[in-house]
């Protein structure tokens, strides 16, 4: 999931921050080393080349007086003694503070032969007290030594060079010098350390009040991810998992509750609400925990069947005892016990799709036809030889769904007119959606592809509020496009007739416009339901008559007020003999059983004036007037 990355990115950030800063801390004792040990070695070579220096004065000296020792030869002569003593002062500045010449005598004391401090000089002979035993390896090896001494802020040493004569040692001439230059790396590096351990300890509370922050996050998250009533997963979820789950190693089943919607306006919401909640109960405890169960919708689920070691049997059986489990629940409302039932539709076969949605959108319309046979039913999908062909079909379902959720529904009103009197006297509501972007869809751009498919009822019902809200905004006369099928759902039937018994006294102003795509399953309870809505004071028409499944007979038997030529016959009206002559028998045919006509497609004034020649009364058609989303008060045209 993308919150797993964004989690496991911020830790791998803390772990490299840390390691820095470890590397950093381990580091700055070595740099620091170094950089003394950089300078030593610096003045060192300096020392080393004046002590050699004044090393070759002294082998001078003792070359001009053969056979005498060099403690001989300046014990006898306090002249040169004070002069070589005159050039070691020389050498002392700020690093180098002592420099001076000592001899070892029989008794391996140490003694001066030459010092060169400007105060309180030593006299020559006097005994040097030695702390360390290099100044008699220096003696015994005649090599250069080093003594080192810490004290403080401050690094001294001392440098001893052998005066070697014929192999001999004869003194040894000793330069006290110290590092003053530390002190000042110190004080580099000391703030150094500070400000990395100031940083660290800023950098741990920084990672503790992450760590807070991280599990008020996850706390926020999970009540993002979880629906508040039933206390599955949301949409929200879905929507994360979408991108990142491997749909095609999971079964998908559509799940609906059956006539949830009569439950919530009969008996309330508090009983619909305990219904959705025992149900979500139920469905968590009948599935496997490396499953998903998602509240796709109000009364809708979503459920991700992991196809681990699982047969299509084993499926049936899960989904079988969902629904069995479901069926079985009781509900007490007063004296009446409810006994929910859910429709499933199942896609087992989600490998055969191109995408997560088309396998949802098959698992739905699964689901819409498990509705229409009966409910309380499990309806599967078994894919033809053309393997994932029906993907095509369902390509819009999941953003249809998005839309109404989002209520990006919206209608456009055509006006119907008057053709003797030039007048508006109706408006046909046309379904649009309108994207994220603004960009607007029309029907032919969805509706094919969710008519089989159970938000296809979603979007109905939503229509059908937009329009009676229409109505009782604006008082005027509004025409609904429905499915003949659509009569014939109850939920959808049950909606229209509970508005109308709101608005009786405008119920006259709402028509109708029946489609018929499918053929007429249920005749009898289509006239029942249409003769309902006419007593309820709406009108029927007859939309698209003259093509289709429509015919002459349906006039009679469904009772219906208005014909709506198709727009087909009328668009070629003027070209065409054939269409011209159906239109002169339809308009015969509606005369002789005082029907209403109106005629669609008016598209230019040639086939408005051809349609007015046959008596035709009422027209629409983008000549007349375009779709808006405000009702036009006069037509586009001028006669």
């Amino acid at each position: 999931m993308k919150i797993r990355k964004k989690e496991f990115f911020f830790a791998l950030f803390l772990a490299i921050t840390v390691f820095i800063i470890i590397m950093i801390l381990l580091e700055i004792p070595k740099i620091e080393r170094d950089l003394k040990n950089n300078v030593k070695n610096d003045l060192l070579r300096t020392i080393s080349s004046i002590v050699d220096n004044f090393d070759h004065k002294l082998q001078v000296c003792v070359s001009q007086h053969h056979g005498q020792t060099l403690n001989s030869i300046l014990e006898q002569n306090p002249v040169l003694r004070s002069d070589l003593e005159s050039d070691l002062s020389m050498i002392t500045y700020d690093d180098i503070k002592y420099s001076y010449v000592l001899y070892r005598d029989n008794e391996n004391i140490f003694r001066f032969m030459l010092d060169g401090a400007t105060q309180d000089k030593a006299e020559f002979g006097r005994k040097f007290d030695i702390e360390d035993q290099k100044w008699q390896r220096a003696y015994e090896t005649g090599q250069p030594q080093l003594i080192t001494q810490e004290k403080l802020y401050t690094l001294w040493f001392t440098y001893l060079k052998p005066i070697v004569v014929d192999n001999k040692v004869q003194g040894i001439i000793a330069i006290d010098f110290s590092l003053e230059g530390q002190k000042h790396i110190t004080e580099i590096v000391e703030p150094l350390h500070k400000y990395v351990w100031i940083f660290l300890a800023l950098l741990g509370i920084g990672i503790l009040l992450s760590a807070v922050q991280f599990l008020l996050y996850r706390l926020s998250q999970k009540r993002v991810y979880l629906d508040p009533l039933t206390g599955l997963y949301n949409r929200n979820f879905f929507n994360d998992i979408i991108s990142t789950i491997d749909y095609q190693k999971y079964a998908i089943a559509m799940m609906d509750l059956d006539k949830f919607k009569i439950i919530n306006d009969t008996y309330g919401h508090e009983i619909g609400d305990d219904v959705l909640k025992k149900v979500s109960n139920v469905l968590k405890s009948s599935i496997r925990e490396y499953d998903k169960l998602i509240r796709y919708g109000g009364e809708e689920f979503l459920l991700y069947l992991s196809m681990r070691d699982l047969e299509q049997t084993a499926l049936m059986e899960i989904l079988n005892r969902i629904r069995q489990n479901v069926e079985s629940i009781e509900i007490k409302a007063g004296l009446i016990t409810i006994h929910p039932t859910i429709s499933i539709g199942l896609n087992s076969y989600t490998s055969h799709f191109k995408s997560e949605f088309d396998a949802i959108s098959m698992a739905d319309k699964m689901l819409y036809t498990a509705k229409r046979t009966g409910r309380n039913k499990i309806s599967s999908f078994i894919p033809s030889h053309k393997g994932a062909e029906h993907s095509i079909h369902m390509l819009n379902v999941h953003h249809v769904k998005e839309a109404i959720e989002e209520k990006r529904i919206f209608c456009e009103y055509q006006p119907v007119v008057h053709l003797g009197s030039n007048q508006i006297v109706g408006y046909e509501a046309l379904v649009r959606i309108r994207d994220r972007d603004g960009k607007i869809s029309y029907p032919g751009m969805f509706l094919p592809n969710i008519v089989h498919s159970n938000i296809y009822k979603e979007l109905t019902l939503m229509i059908l509020q937009i329009c009676f809200q229409k109505l009782r905004d604006e008082q005027c006369s509004i025409s609904v496009n429905l499915n003949i099928t659509d009569i014939l759902d109850d939920d959808i039937y049950t909606t229209i007739k509970r508005h109308l018994e709101l608005i009786k006294e405008d119920a006259a102003f709402l028509t109708f416009e029946l489609l018929e795509e499918e053929q007429i399953t249920s005749l009898d309870t289509l006239k029942e339901r249409i003769q309902s809505l006419h007593s309820l004071g709406s009108k029927i028409s007859l939309d698209d008559f003259g093509s289709g499944y429509s015919n002459f007979n349906h006039i009679f038997t469904l009772d219906v007020d208005i014909i709506k030529i198709d727009g087909s016959l009328i668009k070629d009206i003027d070209t065409s003999d054939i269409s011209y002559k159906l239109v002169e028998s339809i308009i015969a045919f509606a005369r002789a059983s005082d029907k209403i006509v109106v005629a669609e497609y008016i598209h230019s004034s040639k086939v408005l004036e051809i349609v007015k020649e046959l008596g035709i009364i009422y027209g629409q058609g983008f000549y007349l007037g375009k779709p808006s989303e405000t009702l036009s008060t006069k037509p586009d045209y001028c006669p």
